[in-house]
């Protein structure tokens, strides 16, 4: 079972006192809950409840407290929310009762305790690495004056984090191998005017079209050395947080070989700054296994999986 942390108790013993005072803040719109209002988790169009666990609430002429497992065991028997790894999931309060704080656990099956997760603008950002894990939304409400406390409450939900959350898995991708020609803090003058979803991908075959990439994407350096009987070398330029480089992962193509994802590798836990900064990445595969592609969905990009067209 979670262990439940000190801010919680000490939230569970101040509102258990002000559930004593009955109706004193009855009247108002949030004194005719007899229970906290629901909270929904939405990632990218569809929304998903949540699993009510513990609270204290005052409302309807009276308080109610009302003591649960935890997120792990509330959540048995539930199938997890299928979710990309650094997806944005986003907290929906029912009827606008916004919360003065929240504060939000992660915890994995077999974790004695959960971590406390950022939450920014209503929504943290799902794990980069795969499999299921257990959040704990906690919410406290103040009266109308700021001087007391209405209530709180903790909302568990479950996630699993896959290569695609639209049923695709990582098991229809077969990975390709890939050599790393280069990685610098560059891009093409042009790169706002021509990049799609933040995006610029070209393909090359020939050392002449790569001396005039290598050129147009800013690369600094002597031209290496390219094996043009079967490569074909990709040029990737995205926008990185100053202090989370991405690195190159891995390169997959769909069994019908007409999609590319370019796996992208971040720092997890290091916090990231919100300024935008070039990079341009580049490596070779194998021509072969490139020349039905038509879409590239770049996975890992800082919580968005952009999908761009490829020739």
């Amino acid at each position: 079972m979670r262990i439940i942390s000190v801010l919680m108790l000490l939230s569970m013993l101040f509102v258990a006192a002000a559930c004593g005072l009955g109706g004193q803040n009855g009247g108002d719109s949030t004194g005719t809950r007899d229970k906290p209002p629901t909270v929904f988790v939405e990632i990218g169009d569809e929304k998903y409840g949540t699993v009510l666990g513990t609270y204290c609430w005052s409302g309807d002429g009276e308080g109610r407290c009302v003591d649960t497992v935890g997120p792990v065991e509330l959540l048995e028997g539930k199938d997890p929310i299928r979710v990309r790894p650094g997806e944005k999931i986003s907290f929906v309060i029912d009827g606008g009762l916004e919360p003065s704080e929240v504060h939000v656990e992660m915890m994995r099956e077999n974790d004695r305790a959960g971590v406390e997760v950022e939450v920014v603008d209503d929504a943290i950002t799902a794990p980069l690495d795969g499999g299921i894990y257990y959040y704990s939304y906690g919410a406290w409400w103040s009266d109308e004056g700021g001087k007391g406390s209405r209530g709180d409450a903790f909302y568990v939900f479950g996630i699993e984090v896959v290569d695609s959350a639209g049923g695709e898995d990582r098991a229809d991708h077969m990975v390709v191998e890939s050599e790393l020609v280069a990685s610098e803090k560059t891009l093409p003058d042009d790169f706002y005017d021509v990049a799609d979803k933040g995006v610029l991908v070209r393909k090359v075959l020939n050392q002449e079209k790569f001396n005039e990439q290598w050129g147009n994407y800013g690369l600094s350096g002597e031209l290496p050395a390219i094996d043009w009987s079967g490569k074909a070398v990709i040029f990737l330029g995205v926008i990185e947080s100053g202090s989370c480089p991405v690195e190159l992962g891995s390169v997959t193509v769909n069994e019908g070989k007409t999609e590319m994802r370019i796996h992208l590798k971040v720092e997890e836990e290091r916090p990231c700054t919100e300024d935008a900064t070039p990079r341009t990445i580049v490596f070779a595969v194998d021509a072969e296994e490139l020349k039905g592609v038509k879409v590239v969905r770049i996975d890992h990009l800082f919580g968005s999986v952009p999908e761009v067209g490829f020739e």
